[in-house]
């Protein structure tokens, strides 16, 4: 059974109002551990390499609709090994480090791009379990979960869990908005966030799986001026770290995210 919880928050955004959860708001979310299956434009189970825990993953495949390119990127020898997840295999990443990272590069290649919204309704997501050392370095002072463009870039969607909270942010052409949860999450848990889009709308809902089942703990909103959420055709998509246009991991700052990652999804509507 799914349990909900509506807390008050204040909820931080880029010129924007806020709400929280008032009113018996309806969550829609899987009430057990059994895998997600939605109609989703791209869906990474990391479940695509057999191997004990622990062994270097070596590929991840789409199982969504969009045609796309998948790479996985290394940096000073970090890598993303083998971990039991919520519904079967995850990826674990480097753990906090000066100069280890990785990262899952995702490129569409298809004639239209599935990855870049427009002003179309979107959500995305995924599964996460945080280490209890994750940030306080020069270089690698956030967890970057899910993000498409960089910050002073034209556009941008991006979920991250910085400073142990979670949060989404998207920017188009009329501005940003952010959306934030108003508790930490707690490490070595496994959560599932996701960020809804829905015109200058922002719906972040975060949930804590326990015993079997995910307790939700949202939702929160946020609006303001969004626009036309475009990015450059061949922009990477980036799960675990920040990445640039060519799909090298930033040295400077990669936000590197240090735990593990499941399901991760993007869908249009």
């Amino acid at each position: 059974m799914l349990r909900s919880t509506c807390l008050a928050a204040t909820l931080a955004l880029v010129g924007a109002t806020t709400q929280g959860c008032a009113g018996a708001e309806p969550v829609s979310a899987p009430t057990s551990l059994e895998q997600p299956k939605p109609r989703v434009n791209l869906f990474l189970a990391f479940d695509d390499s057999v191997g004990v825990e622990g062994s270097v993953v070596p590929r991840v495949e789409n199982t969504g609709t969009a045609p796309v390119d998948i790479e996985l990127v290394t940096q000073s020898g970090g890598r993303i090994v083998r971990e039991n997840g919520p519904t079967e295999g995850a990826g674990r990443f480097p753990a906090l480090d000066r100069s280890k990272a990785a990262a899952v590069v995702v490129r569409s290649t298809g004639p239209n791009d599935a990855l870049s919204p427009g002003t179309r309704t979107f959500r995305f997501g995924a599964d996460f379990r945080l280490d209890a050392e994750s940030d306080g370095l020069p270089t690698d002072n956030g967890d970057n979960l899910v993000q498409r463009g960089l910050f002073d870039g034209p556009a941008q969607y991006k979920l991250q869990i910085d400073q142990g909270y979670a949060s989404c942010r998207v920017a188009g052409d009329r501005g940003a908005v952010l959306a934030r949860a108003p508790m930490p999450v707690e490490t070595d848990q496994w959560y599932r966030v996701t960020c809804l889009r829905q015109g200058d709308s922002l719906k972040l809902n975060l949930l804590k799986e326990d015993d079997g089942e995910w307790d939700s703990l949202g939702p929160w909103t946020a609006s303001g001026r969004i626009g036309l959420v475009r990015l450059a055709r061949g922009a990477p998509l980036s799960i675990g770290a920040k990445t640039l246009a060519g799909g090298e991991i930033v040295r400077s700052g990669p936000d590197q995210f240090n735990g593990a990652v499941d399901n991760v999804q993007f869908k249009l509507f």
